[in-house]
């Protein structure tokens, strides 16, 4: 027989002789080989990496393979997904602008960037705009680089997940919940970087805030540098006209793919984008969606309710990801995935939103112990029953999935569907899933469940979340789950509330190495600016070699094998009000501008009052007003961290305006708010009021004033 390209699909020899199980495609389609033996003895392949087969004596049984002494192993296994979960509401701010959350209300990822330069970065989270016409909120994020000091990737609202609009005096209608997945690529290999959360929010009242945003995870997925790799297309403008139909997108703006069917014969595509519909007509909508050519295995027959995303109604602005797995294809075809848009409003207006689209082919690399599975909703729908409790679907209607539970102990569940009501502005749709067998999960499901909720509304979109802790080796079972609180018929018998086109996809994630750093320069010089110890540590240092810490903005010298400091320079912020009205309330002072700052990544946004520390440590707050005369029981606080310290008070009257001055030291957690308050026991004003805080430096013993 002749020499083949395989896939490796499995390396757990139980005879730890290095052989591998493969797949050939050529050969034997989806089905894998028996092990194969190693022609050279040497490093074993990893699971999906590309390598030479052939047959000793022309036998199948007896496969011989050859895998590429260049290649490295990490190259080809995977890397294992990052999370970050919602903690807390967002603080109120009004803007369309974005805002890094707090480290307490949402956690930052930390991570290296892998060598291909690319991570998917996928938001989740039930968005909650609240009863005025107009209002919205959206979450994304950022990409910050450790190494440099500065951000690679700042969202305006292009990768975000977003609702906007309301009905007047209803809160929950409009309500959505579903996951928005992106591609950011062209990162530096091996630097240091956090993906920080952002959000924003618009015309809603500060005592809503609470409820805009709920549920939110953040997944980060390193994209190793293998030869199967993920491709997408951008959107790079707006289309000019709207169709009736699906329509492709001019190759300009938004241009297909062109893909190789992997070894599994399976692909996953994604559309992506921010619409709403030009036509203020009741139910009218606007799709984004795809169709597949050049497939002899899987037709593309499917309802574009299988895989668009939409947003229906004027005002109604809705941005999210439709992420669809697709499998029974020919191994080593190559097809062709064409991004289509239309609408069933009008299609003469320029007025609508049609943006911000990327299209995403990902070929599937599985093991032999870790299957991509994926179940398809019935069509028609069924019948859904008005009851506000958790409903699993019907094995005929639709099936669930089992699946053995990876070594990482964790799986990527996807659930997605186009969703529409017509039942009333109170009423809501929910679709989720629950977990049974060696692990037992059938909670309120709002953090996995894609959300519709108001009359008229709908949504096409996915919600997928990464479940952990489950127990290695374990069997479950997902099993697809509808809530419905209202659901009637039209005349013809036609139901109010529909879920329809949902397709439920398991994913085991797959163990895999840690991201790592790059190649380091050389050690080229003994004074030196490296962006931590870390790094400093890694370039094995010589006694007298001088390093300036990016991090700490502090220099030291290596002597004797110890680091000594001989320059430091100590973070601060300094705010200032030209003046403030003085009265028996006391309260806080809202500052006006920021007179000076040597480091903008110590101290968080501030809110109109407060300023929020973003390191544990030992701080120094500094206050200076000019008090105005005649005026009697005089006070100046400072709220750290919800602790007050009464800094500076005088009793009696005094002729003459007078300095007022005071200082404390506060040992802060991270996230701490530090306001500042001043009262009077008459009217009267205070000027040219500044306040200063700087950092001292981390605190040995533990204890902190606002814990």
């Amino acid at each position: 027989m002749s020499t083949y390209q395989a896939v490796v699909a499995s390396t757990t020899d139980p005879q730890l002789r290095g052989r591998v199980r493969l797949q050939v495609p050529q050969v034997s389609g989806e089905a894998l080989t028996l092990w194969a033996e190693p022609a050279v003895r040497g490093r074993v392949p990893a699971v999906g990496e590309l390598v030479w087969v052939t047959y000793q004596g022309g036998d199948e049984a007896r496969p011989v393979y050859v895998a590429d002494p260049d290649v490295v192993e990490r190259d080809y296994e995977p890397i294992e997904p990052l999370v970050s979960a919602q903690r807390l509401a967002p603080r109120p701010l009004n803007g369309t602008s974005f805002y890094l959350w707090d480290e307490a209300q949402w956690p930052f990822i930390n991570t290296v960037v892998p060598e291909s330069g690319a991570f998917f970065v996928s938001l989740s989270a039930r968005l909650n705009p609240g009863g005025r016409p107009g209002a919205q909120c959206a979450i994304s994020w950022g990409v910050y680089d450790l190494d440099t000091r500065a951000y690679l990737y700042v969202d305006t609202g292009r990768v975000s997940l977003h609702r906007q609009g309301g009905v007047p005096g209803v809160d929950e209608a409009g309500t959505i919940a579903a996951t928005r997945r992106h591609l950011v690529q062209g990162l530096p290999p091996g630097h240091r970087v956090q993906i920080r959360p952002a959000y924003s929010h618009a015309n809603i009242d500060a005592a809503y805030v609470p409820r805009i945003i709920s549920g939110g995870q953040m997944v980060v997925e390193p994209v190793p540098a293998a030869t199967v790799m993920p491709v997408t297309t951008d959107q790079s403008r707006q289309p000019k006209y709207l169709a009736s139909s699906y329509t492709p997108f001019p190759v300009d703006d938004l241009a297909g793919i062109r893909a190789v069917v992997p070894a599994s014969g399976k692909m996953w595509v994604s559309i992506s984008g921010k619409i709403a519909p030009a036509s203020a007509t009741v139910g009218d909508d606007l799709w984004y969606s795809w169709v597949l050519s050049g497939s002899t295995g899987w037709k593309d027959t499917w309802s574009h309710l299988y895989k668009q995303i939409t947003s229906v109604n004027a005002s109604a602005v809705s941005a999210a990801t439709r992420r669809t797995l697709i499998t029974g294809l020919v191994p080593g075809e190559v097809v062709r995935i064409t991004p289509v848009y239309g609408t069933d409003s009008s299609t003469t207006v320029t007025t609508f939103v049609a943006q911000s689209g990327q299209l995403a082919v990902e070929p599937v690399v599985e093991g032999e112990d870790t299957r991509v599975q994926q179940t398809l909703l019935t069509y028609p729908a069924p019948r859904y029953a008005a009851t506000s409790t958790w409903t699993d679907y019907a094995p005929t209607d639709w099936a669930p999935i089992t699946t053995t539970v990876p070594a990482t102990g964790s799986l990527l569940v996807s659930i997605g569907a186009t969703l529409w009501n017509q039942v009333s502005d109170t009423a809501e749709m929910r679709l989720g899933w629950s977990v049974s067998g060696d692990y037992e999960w059938s909670g309120d499901g709002l953090q996995q469940a894609v959300t519709i909720s108001g009359k008229t509304w709908g949504l096409a979109a996915t919600k997928r979340h990464l479940l952990q802790g489950l127990t290695p080796g374990s069997t479950v079972t997902i099993t697809p789950r509808y809530w419905c609180n209202a659901n009637s018929t039209y005349p013809n018998g036609e139901q109010l509330a529909v879920i329809a086109g949902g397709q439920l996809a398991v994913e085991p994630v797959r163990p895999g190495n840690a991201a790592r750093p790059g190649t380091l320069p050389e050690h080229t010089a003994r004074i030196r600016a490296v962006a931590s110890t870390a790094v400093r540590d890694v370039l094995n240092p010589a006694d007298g070699d001088l390093y300036i810490l990016n991090d700490a903005e502090i220099a030291q010298v290596r002597i004797n094998g110890r680091w000594m400091t001989v320059a430091e320079k100590r973070p601060y912020i300094v705010t200032q009000t030209d003046s403030f009205a003085l009265s028996p309330t006391s309260s806080d002072i809202a500052w006006e501008s920021v007179l000076a700052q040597t480091d903008t990544g110590m101290f968080a946004s501030q809110d109109t009052m407060g300023i929020y520390t973003t390191r544990d440590g030992l701080y120094q707050i500094s206050v200076s007003c000019r008090w105005g005369q005649s005026l009697t029981q005089n006070r100046m606080w400072v709220n750290a961290g919800g602790t007050e310290f009464r800094i500076w008070s005088q009793e009696s009257v005094s002729s003459v305006a007078q300095g007022a001055t005071g200082t404390v030291l506060a040992s802060l957690k991270s996230g701490s708010r530090i306001t500042l308050a001043l009262r009077a026991g008459q009217t009267g004003t205070a000027t040219n009021i500044r306040m200063s805080i700087e950092y001292k430096g981390p605190t040995l013993n533990g204890r902190y004033d606002n814990v």
